[in-house]
């Protein structure tokens, strides 16, 4: 997969393009995408697409950064995410992940895979997405204990 990565959103996310080049950014992205998501289960349809781009000269002054392999698993998410694609997809980003991720980011991946599938309604997958990142939390430091036992709550509160 190519270094670098321009996230294009059309539709309900607004229709901007912004390059990714971290997870602050990416995590802005991502709100807006569990916002679009939640419009997209009453009949919307946003959509993201990561473009693949020659990797660009930052360091000599040319303008972007080239994205990092850990970056790079972020904007693969945001595009699973945004289009729900299926769990094969989401195990092959699992496994990039567990090899490039970079701190928490491994927990964080799995933590997207979960809040896709809640927000449309899938709670099993859900929760054992969630207990998944728990697990991990449990091995890797990081500071996302709480926020993934309001997630687990919330999964647990939903209907199957």
């Amino acid at each position: 997969m190519p270094a670098s990565h321009l996230c294009s959103s059309k539709g309900d996310l607004g229709g901007q393009r912004c390059f990714l080049a971290g997870s602050v950014l990416v995590g802005s992205v991502g709100r807006r995408l569990g916002a679009a998501s939640d419009r997209s289960r009453r009949g919307g349809t946003p959509s993201v697409t990561v473009v693949s781009l020659p990797a660009p000269r930052w360091r000599s002054g040319d303008g972007d950064a080239a994205l990092s392999p850990s970056e790079d698993v972020f904007c693969a998410m945001i595009e699973l995410a945004a289009r729900d694609a299926p769990a094969e997809s989401w195990a092959a980003l699992e496994d990039r992940s567990a090899r490039s991720s970079v701190g928490q980011e491994q927990i964080e991946v799995l933590e997207a895979r979960a809040l896709t599938a809640l927000r449309r309604g899938r709670r099993a997958e859900a929760a054992a997405q969630l207990a998944k990142a728990r697990a991990l939390a449990e091995r890797i430091p990081n500071v996302m204990g709480p926020r993934l036992q309001r997630w687990i709550a919330e999964a647990e509160r939903q209907p199957d």
